[in-house]
């Protein structure tokens, strides 16, 4: 069996599946009653939602899937919730999930709730919380088996728990460092804001007249942005062959330092998760770049007092994977490399960086579609850390 993104599914069965399945026992089938075109509204509201964007009041981001049996046949449903605010503690939970009748009975539930708890592990969640209503013994059953019991009850639903693995110990640790841009700072959202105004600024806009046109000239040069890997220079070449535009690159180098940072924007729940960490640990910060500009982008946000240190690669010439650059933040902060942990998006830099230097490393990758295999815990969402630190 396996667990299938709404949005990654083939649309006429989801549809089928979503007139199979009723709301009873504490199960809401929110898509019950949409036409197929409401329902295509509502799989892309979804999607967005996965992410946490166009959430709506007091909702948190969640991701919901298909239960696909062996045989290709979609069973059910399953609904995570990334993480838990007050009412979700108190109340739902992380997971919910329902079975269509005609496929109940064959130890479906038991399987889709299994695949849940995985997803939830690889979150970093060590414990999950669930709800169900009294009156359906089957799926209490469902979680007792797959480990769960009965926290609280109130006169309509019990709520449970269920223990999962840690799947990462975090012993004698003293100090965690972050990295910036695409850690704490979302960079994608900045450096689109930032290309925006690029493109308005040098008339580029003006010379397109249209509005697609203009949103795949700046999808081009996000792709050639890299996440700011790549040099200016190359993006303006690339500007150039694609589309005939000619800038000159010194001149786009000065702007971009001064702008960028006044388009800056941190991840969601970054300041509650560095609230949470600031009193358990000693936290510091590696970050690649001119020690203008990203001296600007901490002052532009607001976070620079809760670091104990701030080690920025240009101030020293180098950058990250360096091993210099982690070994002077170590040194201020005053610990040793198995008492620190690093937390960064760029598997290239932060984190075989930290590796090199005998850090633990957990790997914040924002975005479904990458794996790893050799046992660095990843985490999707800056607020995960709340949950394994």
């Amino acid at each position: 069996m396996k667990l299938t993104k709404i949005w990654e599914a083939d649309f006429d069965r989801y549809y089928d599946l979503v007139q199979q399945m009723p709301s009873e026992n504490g199960f809401i089938n929110d898509a019950s009653g949409l036409d197929r075109n409401q329902l295509r509204d509502f799989v892309e509201e979804k999607k967005e939602n996965s992410f946490g964007r166009n959430l709506k009041d007091g909702y948190v981001p969640d991701t919901k899937f298909i239960v696909e049996n062996n045989d290709g046949e979609y069973v059910g449903f399953v609904n995570f919730r990334h993480y838990l605010n007050n009412f979700l503690r108190n109340g739902a939970g992380h997971i919910g999930y329902g079975i269509a009748p005609k496929y109940r009975g064959k130890g479906y539930a038991t399987e889709a709730l299994k695949l849940a708890l995985q997803v939830a592990k690889e979150r970093g969640i060590t414990e999950a919380y669930l709800s169900v209503n009294k009156n359906n013994a089957a799926s209490l059953a469902v979680q007792m088996k797959c480990g769960g019991y009965i926290h609280h009850e109130d006169e309509l639903e019990y709520y449970t728990r269920i223990p999962l693995e840690e799947i990462v110990p975090w012993p004698n640790v003293k100090a965690i460092l972050f990295d910036y841009d695409g850690t704490l700072g979302d960079r994608t959202r900045g450096a689109y804001d930032t290309y925006v105004e690029f493109l308005q600024t040098f008339g580029i806009a003006e010379q397109l007249h249209d509005e697609t046109e203009l949103e795949c000239v700046l999808q081009h040069m996000m792709n050639w942005d890299q996440y700011g890997n790549f040099e200016k220079e190359f993006i303006l070449q690339q500007l150039k062959d694609t589309y005939g535009l000619a800038l000159d690159v010194d001149r786009l180098t000065e702007w971009w330092v001064d702008h960028l940072c006044m388009h800056e924007k941190l991840y969601p729940r970054t300041i509650e998760t560095l609230d949470y960490l600031k009193g358990k640990y000693k936290l510091g910060m590696i970050t690649n770049g001119f020690v203008e500009s990203q001296n600007m982008k901490l002052d532009n946000v607001g976070i620079r007092d809760y670091f104990d240190t701030i080690v920025i690669g240009g101030q020293y010439n180098t950058a990250k994977p360096n091993k210099k650059l982690y070994q002077i933040a170590l040194e201020q902060l005053g610990v040793q490399p198995d008492e620190a942990v690093f937390v960064g998006d760029s598997y290239m830099t932060d984190i075989i960086g930290a590796y090199r230097t005998g850090m633990r490393s957990i790997w914040l990758w924002h975005q479904d579609g990458r794996i790893n295999s050799d046992g660095i815990k990843r985490i999707n969402e800056i607020e995960d850390l709340m949950d394994i630190l």
